[in-house]
């Protein structure tokens, strides 16, 4: 029906669709599609309804979802005119980044990485940006790709600021499907000024230690990260907490020993002060286990 109906229309089937509402009828779909339809065929318009007296009674969720999904079918049908829009908008010029998202998230759909090239020119990326930038990358080319990409813009002397917001997103997205594979990653860019910011090895550590703990301590050592330890660690105490302890005793060699002690007893003793004095009286080095040992707070009970 939208497809068929004149745009200049569009704002007497928007007042249908809010009738509708008010009766109690979900018209979210509905909503939806017009603001895509109306981003595709006629943006300005759309946007200069949206910033009429008529639309001023709306809620501001409403106003920024129209908002949006009207750039994002713009950005997608024609970036370079909604680039132009967006650049000489007031908006703009006030500070305001309210069609900046959806903007980016549609150019993203068809060309992320041009759409990033501008976030590093015009230094307005945020969060939601590299979440579309990374997604839109993942999904054409593959974690493959993005990796090169990422690669290749570090190389290429792109901002710190984007270099940070955009590993953070890529780590996330590493680690909540394979976090093997963002633990390799990160092992691979430790001397990156980035891979120390914002929890990402710990973050890493406590996803990886939730596959597979033993493989988790070990690459948390090798990194020489106190918060990777400290987070694999905890997570697998957690999960198991008598198996855990016996990896701290029987890895004396570890890189990651010292914080890992540190760790299980501080853990235990939060539950059961007796238990974790009489396991920290395993430790072997004597100089450790008194240090450990003063740690642990008098006149606590189990659970307390």
């Amino acid at each position: 029906m939208l497809e068929r109906t004149d745009v200049a229309d569009y704002a007497t089937i928007l007042s249908l669709i809010r009738e509708s509402d008010l009766r109690g009828c979900g018209n979210a779909t509905e909503w939806t599609r017009l603001w895509a339809s109306w981003g595709r065929r006629d943006p300005a318009a759309a946007l200069a309804f949206i910033q009429s007296p008529e639309f001023e009674d709306w809620n501001s969720a409403a106003k920024g979802e129209a908002r949006n999904q009207t750039m994002l079918h713009w950005a997608e049908t024609d970036p370079a005119a909604a680039l132009r829009h967006v650049e000489s908008s007031p908006e703009m010029a006030t500070g305001d980044r309210t069609l900046i998202y959806g903007m980016v998230k549609g150019w993203a759909n068809v060309d992320p990485k041009a759409a990033a090239e501008w976030l590093f020119k015009s230094g307005l990326g945020m969060r939601g940006e590299y979440d579309v930038v990374v997604e839109a990358i993942s999904r054409q080319g593959g974690q493959e790709e993005l990796d090169e990409w990422f690669a290749g813009i570090q190389k290429a002397g792109a901002p710190a600021k984007d270099i940070q917001g955009l590993a953070q997103r890529i780590s996330e997205v590493k680690r909540a499907f394979e976090p093997d594979k963002a633990a390799a990653w990160l092992e691979k860019n430790l001397d990156e000024p980035w891979a120390a910011e914002g929890g990402i090895l710990g973050n890493t550590a406590k996803a990886f230690a939730e596959r597979d703990p033993v493989q988790a301590m070990e690459w948390a050592g090798r990194t020489g990260n106190e918060s990777a330890t400290i987070n694999a660690m905890n997570s697998w105490c957690q999960r198991d907490t008598a198996a855990a302890g016996d990896w701290v005793l029987n890895n004396p060699g570890s890189p990651a020993y010292t914080a890992s002690v540190h760790t299980f007893v501080n853990f235990l003793w939060r539950r059961d002060q007796e238990a974790a004095r009489t396991w920290a009286m395993r430790i072997p080095d004597e100089s450790l286990r008194a240090k450990v040992l003063e740690t642990i707070p008098e006149g606590l009970t189990p659970g307390g």
